[in-house]
């Protein structure tokens, strides 16, 4: 995700590969996956935002052209939807692929879903994709950004049509590649691109944020630092090795932001700002089916 070599400041990110190294995931997740860190050099990334996150991890990929030449992108789904809302929205639109479920931990290849990202003539963000029926939350407002663009009252017809879209059937499973049910279709309306994806993708249950790292699913810690096995004499050096990490984010880690990303097969993120200006992740996957 970065070029190490321009950033003279990766004594923290060599600490944590020296724990990490020979350590596994095993905890709160049906199989064992190894944990891997990054740095984001924001000299040469520039400022940390989900949407360059997205990009940079290859979860997030824009559409080329050649993919509506040759048909593999749902373009006809999409121009049924963009002819609805055509009055609200300018030509500024462009279209991605979110590819959930991709392995750069081991290689796993789970599913592909359409995103579109339009300006409103409001100067607004509006991103409309496929909704995953998975129990996650949805539209709550838990873990959701503030924010209230789609409330403004020049948008009382352009949500109404939104909402009458929810229930919409207009994807199936063969135009996204994906093998879990679809539950209609997501909306969300913002002021920045970034509010907006968050959004999106918690409302379409994509993505699940966290931002506390003391409060996550499970027991035992995000490592299972706390889990009472691992207070036993056999795993007593294991535990303390856990315990490092997890002070070690505790200590360290500023603004902390926690992606969980697809279903079943869930790519994890931890990532946090350091002194330095710059912010390191800790990422591994868990299994829950």
């Amino acid at each position: 995700m970065v070029d190490e070599n321009k950033n003279n400041n990766t004594e923290l990110v060599t600490e944590l590969r020296k724990l990490t190294r020979g350590i596994h995931n095993n905890h709160n997740t049906e199989c064992s996956y190894p944990i891997d860190v990054f740095m984001w050099d924001t000299a040469s990334r520039g400022d940390f935002t989900l949407e360059k996150f997205l990009e940079a991890a290859g979860f997030l990929v824009k559409v080329d052209s050649i993919d509506f030449i040759d048909n593999t992108f749902p373009v006809e789904e999409f121009s049924l939807i963009v002819e609805q809302i055509k009055p609200y929205i300018t030509v500024e639109r462009e279209y991605y692929y979110l590819k959930i479920g991709i392995g750069y931990i081991n290689e796993f290849d789970e599913g592909i879903l359409s995103v579109l990202i339009a300006k409103t003539k409001m100067g607004d963000w509006i991103g409309i994709c496929p909704s995953l029926n998975i129990c996650r939350g949805g539209r709550e407002e838990l873990r959701r950004i503030e924010d209230n663009s789609s409330k403004k009252i020049e948008y009382t017809s352009f949500v109404s049509i939104l909402e009458n879209l929810e229930t919409a059937t207009i994807f199936s499973e063969e135009t996204l590649y994906y093998t879990f049910d679809l539950g209609g279709i997501a909306w969300e309306i913002a002021e920045t691109r970034d509010n907006l994806l968050h959004n999106l993708l918690k409302s379409s249950s994509m993505m699940h944020f966290y931002d506390d790292y003391e409060y996550l699913p499970g027991e035992g810690g995000f490592f299972g630092e706390d889990c009472p096995e691992y207070k036993e004499v056999s795993y007593e050096e294991y535990r303390e090795i856990l315990l490092k990490i997890s002070n070690t984010i505790k200590t360290h880690f500023k603004d902390i932001k926690i992606y969980w990303i697809g279903d079943c097969e869930i790519d994890v993120y931890i990532v946090g700002k350091i002194e330095t200006g710059d912010w390191i992740g800790i990422r591994s996957r868990l299994c829950h089916t």
